[in-house]
């Protein structure tokens, strides 16, 4: 994955958590981050919004961890998938 497709992914994921995360403190981190307001890391240094990405990652775990084989490689696919796309997408739109 190059670094374009890297942002790309890193930006749909932060607007991804400031529409939809459940969490008022990931929401907010994340609409920080994409307004320019703060960096990544310096939202990271927040113990706040550490501990609610922390809290968050450990219910990904728990679902990921209740998954079968089967479906685990399904959302590996599928994220591989999506990752070809978003890599698609911006060289194709670089080679405008």
């Amino acid at each position: 994955m190059n670094e374009s497709t890297e942002n790309e992914v890193t930006h749909r994921f932060l607007q991804h958590l400031a529409d939809h995360s459940d969490n008022e403190l990931l929401r907010e981190m994340s609409d920080q981050v994409l307004r320019g307001n703060i960096t990544l890391a310096d939202g990271m240094s927040f113990p706040a919004y550490s501990e609610a990405l922390t809290q968050n990652l450990a219910d990904f775990t728990r679902w990921y961890d209740s998954l079968s084989d089967d479906e685990r490689q399904r959302e590996a696919d599928d994220c591989a998938a999506d990752l070809k796309r978003a890599d698609q997408h911006l060289n194709a739109d670089h080679d405008l």
